[in-house]
């Protein structure tokens, strides 16, 4: 928000804080926590927090002049062996989906592994925009690594995480890449606006012309929008 609303100052003040306060994970590699706790840098598995960092990096990056010394550090931490992209792009070879926890795994109130929409969202737009960054910097290379990934990962969403009305699925479980009706039912989930993220988010890193795009999923996106609505509830407010 501080990027899209110019205040750049202010939004590089939070990105040294970001860079300052993450530590590496036993797999070597900055992976942000729920949260911190003073100023001891620590580690963790935020994969959606991670993602939405990484997004909010790129942007201030591509915003900021080639001569502020911010630019080079922005560029030096997210492009670095062991980076949050990184990060990432090595989770993403454990398997067809990224898997997480909190309120973007299994959902609010379930503490679950699983493989959730909007995280696994999260996960393409960051590689997506870490590839715009690399082709940019003249690393077309890194570029296109991160590119593959993001489009595999999209294709797999399609594969996995699309119900039988055609709206998004919110989570699967790790292993069978099947919903579970205990959580896809629960009070908290069934129905929760939050599934709408995919849709949401998209303009972060791809724009405000989503209609414009041949991805499938924006096809999902709206059959999604449309099951929320169609809550009695949620449509008399609307």
């Amino acid at each position: 928000e501080l990027v899209m609303w110019g205040y750049a100052e202010e939004a590089k003040q939070v990105a040294e804080c970001l860079i300052r306060l993450v530590a590496k994970n036993p797999d070597g590699f900055h992976a942000y926590p729920e949260s911190f706790k003073g100023d001891s840098a620590e580690a963790g598995r935020e994969i959606d927090g991670t993602a939405a960092i990484v997004i909010d990096m790129v942007l201030l990056w591509q915003r900021l002049p080639a001569a502020d010394p911010m630019k080079a550090r922005l560029y030096a931490f997210l492009h670095e062996p062991p980076s949050p992209v990184w990060f990432l792009a090595h989770d993403l070879e454990k398997g067809p989906l990224v898997r997480g926890t909190g309120e973007f795994g299994s959902g609010c109130t379930i503490n679950d592994v699983a493989c959730n929409v909007v995280q696994n969202s999260m996960v393409v737009l960051a590689m997506s925009i870490a590839a715009e960054m690399e082709q940019a910097a003249n690393d077309p290379r890194t570029a296109e690594l991160y590119r593959a990934k993001a489009q595999t990962l999209r294709a797999n969403m399609e594969k996995y995480l699309v119900d039988s009305d055609g709206g998004w699925i919110w989570c699967v479980h790790p292993d069978t890449l099947q919903p579970e009706p205990r959580i896809i039912n629960n009070p908290w989930i069934r129905g929760f606006g939050g599934i709408n993220g995919v849709a949401c988010m998209y303009a972060d890193v791809f724009g405000f012309t989503p209609t414009s795009d041949p991805w499938p999923g924006i096809a999902h996106c709206r059959k999604t929008f449309e099951r929320l609505l169609a809550y009695p509830k949620r449509r008399a407010f609307f």
